[in-house]
């Protein structure tokens, strides 16, 4: 991969491209994303086609509509194939402004999610924690779920989640209200045709938009995160490391689904 990184330094222009890009590669970095100004659109295209064996990569232009010798836009690279096609998505969706999905953009950078995140007092913290313990333990069944919900709280980790079986709808709806003035929430059942008096799913917590709409649209298609979105759960939700997501999706049992390239 460094060999092909060298035969294109003409592209990346500055050393700390081939650097991020390296970085995804040993899985460092889920996702890079880089810019670049008034590049051969068929050196491009050959520098994408070459990544395609290391990676899942893409370009997105700045305008779409100026496709014929010079290249502006975004290059994307990533082993993970969710991240990257969650990344895709949002790049062009927005033609490449990455100030607009700036949380999403940022966390698969792996940046620090504080960076980003509106400061939330001690006072604050502790009043969501006295939430929370008034649900234990028939809603929350341990104080590591806590842990993790004010984790996501204090901006540690983009989403958590709770989950839940055969709880009382009200008692649920309660929760949620409360929750609401602290996180965006959602809930997601395991059953396509769920009960009307109680409740079994998912709850999702975010205080960032996009990573909580994205999450919120798997765990919708498929009534919770399946192993077949790994990748992003193992990221987005659970706030593991890229290594530590990328060791679990190259298991023997899950390597039907490839996740990683």
């Amino acid at each position: 991969m460094e060999k092909v990184l060298n035969n294109y330094l003409n592209v990346l222009n500055k050393s700390e491209i081939r650097e991020q890009i390296i970085r995804a590669f040993i899985f460092e970095n889920p996702v890079t994303i880089f810019k670049l100004y008034d590049k051969k659109i068929k050196r491009i295209l050959s520098f994408i086609e070459e990544l395609d064996e290391f990676f899942y990569s893409g370009c997105v232009y700045f305008d779409p509509k100026s496709r014929e010798s010079a290249f502006s836009g975004l290059i994307l690279v990533s082993r993970f194939r969710n991240l990257f096609n969650v990344a895709m998505y949002h790049a062009n969706k927005h033609s490449g402004r990455l100030d607009k999905f700036t949380d999403l953009s940022h966390i698969f950078s792996g940046k620090p999610l504080k960076d980003i995140a509106k400061y939330c007092s001690p006072e604050r913290i502790k009043e969501l924690e006295n939430i929370l313990t008034s649900y234990r333990p028939d809603i929350i069944s341990g104080y590591w779920v806590v842990e993790e919900i004010i984790r996501a709280y204090k901006s540690e980790k983009p989403v958590t989640s709770i989950e839940l079986y055969d709880k009382k709808i009200k008692i649920i709806s309660r929760l949620i209200e409360e929750l609401k003035e602290f996180f965006m929430v959602g809930q997601v059942s395991f059953d396509p045709d769920p009960p009307k008096s109680t409740f079994s799913g998912d709850i999702y917590l975010s205080r960032f938009k996009n990573p909580f709409d994205v999450i919120m649209d798997y765990a919708s298609k498929g009534n919770g995160l399946k192993e077949s979105f790994a990748d992003l759960s193992g990221f987005l939700v659970l706030g593991k490391p890229p290594k530590e997501v990328a060791q679990y999706c190259l298991k023997e049992r899950m390597k039907e689904y490839n996740l990683i390239k």
